[in-house]
């Protein structure tokens, strides 16, 4: 299991992704191999060098464009990709990136998405940047890809929209709900490709994780500032204990006393639904010895504002306590298991790459035990022998 963190301390362009995920170990004949099949050869090449940047070695891809061609719409790049020989998950992944962009330059510009022309995004290097950074994210195949809160800088663009404020409404438009900051650069630091192939593609943008570094990448990109314009991309594993993976995540807890308790059971659900990770209630006394309930739950730290303005909307309380904790789990696979009287999910619990623990989906087993008229914990003891079997073979 592999972990990705776009360190964005100057920014991100898609040629900067796409450069640093490269220089990262993404294997360069294979990019161009598989960029092949967009059936665009005769529009571009793509060439890859090593540049410095106040001293640090880098990698900068350049598409070099064939033919003068007039940008493309989002239609016309959809039906480009959908048309291509790339696997289905680079295909959703690049139609994903795209379709981000469309959404912004729909909403600004007042246009229908299939309508909306991309100008710079639509010319053929950013193309071959997104579609480029989709090949490169599903082959790497990482359990988890983060990034570092964006600098976006400040002052003014020119663009094929005239001159524009920094960061471009487009960027900020698909930067909604990013962490973001603006710096003391007065440059572009994110462009909108950069932005949505950052956007679609990471799952959390914090400080970086903890975890044992494996490899660093560094992607180039085309200006000079007074920090190194580069893009560091880290490679790491989760951290492994004798206990198991080691994560940090949020507590959040309330006492709650004049909320009905029948109302639990749909708040539950609605935390669970919105990413929350474990939700428990324990039963306790306040003053005047007045019977209340503590309302708990475990989240990723960017869960945290929205998971608890759902408690607020949902039940009386009128405050909250918040605390960080790390967590020890194992490393799971999750596999189904055939037996004759029916079919259940499996989950196994991995130490050191050692099954030590198996547990079948309750709801699958309570089935097969309705169907078959079989006991519910002899169901769970055939799943469990079939499932040791089966990952036991793997």
């Amino acid at each position: 299991m592999l972990i990705g963190y776009f360190d964005c301390f100057s920014g991100a362009s898609g040629d900067m992704i796409l450069g640093a995920l490269a220089d990262a170990g993404f294997p360069f004949a294979k990019l161009k191999n598989e960029l092949k099949k967009l059936n665009l050869n005769n529009e571009f090449k793509i060439k890859k060098s090593t540049v410095k940047k106040h001293s640090i070695s880098a990698t900068k891809i350049n598409v070099l464009q064939q033919k003068i061609l007039p940008p493309r719409s989002f239609a016309e790049i959809t039906n480009l990709i959908q048309k291509s020989s790339l696997e289905e998950s680079i295909k959703k992944l690049s139609l994903k990136i795209f379709h981000q962009i469309a959404l912004a330059e729909a909403k600004i510009h007042k246009q229908k998405i299939n309508g909306a022309h991309f100008h710079e995004v639509g010319a053929i290097d950013s193309i071959i940047d997104i579609v480029g950074a989709a090949i490169c994210l599903s082959r790497m195949n990482f359990k988890n890809l983060y990034a570092s809160p964006l600098p976006l800088g400040k002052g003014f663009v020119k663009t094929l929209h005239g001159t524009l404020p920094i960061p471009s409404p487009a960027t900020l438009e698909i930067l909604k709900d990013v962490l973001v900051y603006q710096g003391s650069t007065e440059n572009e630091m994110v462009t909108p490709t950069g932005a949505a192939i950052l956007k679609v593609c990471v799952s959390k943008f914090c400080e970086m994780p903890v975890f044992k570094i494996k490899n660093i990448g560094y992607g180039a990109g085309d200006k000079d500032f007074q920090a190194p314009n580069v893009l560091r991309f880290i490679i790491g594993e989760p951290i492994a204990t004798e206990v198991g993976l080691e994560e940090e995540l949020v507590v959040v807890s309330t006492n709650i006393d004049d909320t009905n308790p029948e109302f639990y059971d749909y708040v539950q659900k609605k935390l669970f639904k919105n990413g929350a990770l474990d939700v428990w209630f324990v039963p306790i006394y306040m003053k005047k010895s007045r019977p209340a309930t503590t309302l708990n739950l475990l989240c990723d730290q960017e869960k945290t504002e929205k998971l608890s303005e759902i408690v607020f909307k949902e039940t009386n309380t009128f405050g909250m306590r918040i605390s960080k904790t790390k967590r020890l789990k194992l490393a799971r696979k999750i596999t189904d298991v055939k037996i004759k009287e029916g079919k259940a999910k499996v989950k196994a619990g991995l130490l050191n790459n050692k099954i030590i623990t198996i547990s079948p989906e309750y709801e699958d087993c309570a089935k097969i035990a309705s169907k078959t008229k079989i006991p519910l914990k002899k169901v769970y003891e055939l799943i469990k022998e079939a499932a040791s079997k089966k990952l036991t073979q793997q």
